[in-house]
């Protein structure tokens, strides 16, 4: 599995969204074969936040940011972290990406063909396969049903990443 810090540029990403939405047409006649090999893969999320333009055709507008949601960190010694942030994410990942330009947070992930798992936040790891820890998600107050990458936003959400241990 290969490590990436999840942080990517706008332009960078427009530029993988392009790519990757120019290679889904291609392979979109290919009678839907299904890759089952177990190496990584990359998982990309389009920001769904972009400037929109005026009728005038020398201005633009800046979006104002929709949502407003909460995360908070729960390390391994239960000390908690806060932020806020207002964001247009689609998905908690790009909320992540957010956070971390306009704070301390920081957060690794490893990719798959299950998507993002998060084993760094803060600097802390969870290494499941040393002591059964990992980082949970959960969106207000219920466990998450998705990964970071699949994972909707909804204004008013509170995030929790939560160092927990299996039983």
């Amino acid at each position: 599995m290969k490590k990436k810090k999840h942080s990517i540029n706008k332009v960078g990403l427009s530029a993988v969204c392009t790519l990757f939405l120019g290679s889904a047409a291609i392979f979109a006649g290919c009678g839907g074969a299904q890759n089952t090999d177990t190496a990584a893969t990359t998982t990309v999320s389009a920001s769904s936040s972009a400037a929109s333009e005026s009728t005038s055709s020398n201005s633009t507008t800046e979006t104002v940011a929709e949502k407003s949601v909460k995360l908070q960190v729960v390390d391994k010694d239960g000390k908690v972290s806060e932020y806020d942030e207002k964001t247009d994410e689609e998905y908690l990942c790009g909320v992540l990406d957010e956070i971390s330009k306009d704070s301390d947070f920081t957060y690794l992930g490893t990719e798959s063909e299950f998507g993002i798992m998060i084993d760094t936040v803060n600097g802390e790891r969870a290494d499941y396969t040393l002591d059964g820890a990992y980082w949970s998600i959960y969106v207000n107050d219920e466990y998450a049903n998705f990964g970071a990458d699949q994972q909707p936003v909804t204004d008013g959400d509170t995030f929790a990443l939560r160092y927990e241990k299996a039983n």
